[in-house]
């Protein structure tokens, strides 16, 4: 799978860690649709932790290498990188 590019407003983060909860439960048995079909989910995976990989255009903050968390709406905590769109936090040390 290549590796995902920010567009404008967002960032690539290096996946460190990835949450598992009951949707993912939910993802693996289908309960979100087919997963190569219309609407489906490829990588399961809802939250992220890592350092900002790349920024897209118009971001200044986060800076590269700071480490965030965040909300993959779509999916895609799974894969060793992940653009989680504006919806990103400051997750510390």
């Amino acid at each position: 799978m290549p590796t995902p590019r920010p567009g404008p407003g967002q960032v690539l983060i290096e996946v460190a860690y990835a949450g598992v909860n009951f949707a993912e439960v939910q993802h693996r048995r289908g309960e979100f649709g087919d997963p190569d079909g219309p609407g489906g989910y490829d990588v399961p995976g809802l939250e992220v932790v890592g350092p900002v990989a790349a920024l897209g255009s118009g971001v200044t903050q986060p800076v590269v290498g700071e480490r965030v968390a965040a909300h993959l709406p779509a999916f895609g905590g799974y894969a060793e990188f992940a653009v989680p769109g504006t919806d990103f936090v400051p997750a510390g040390r």
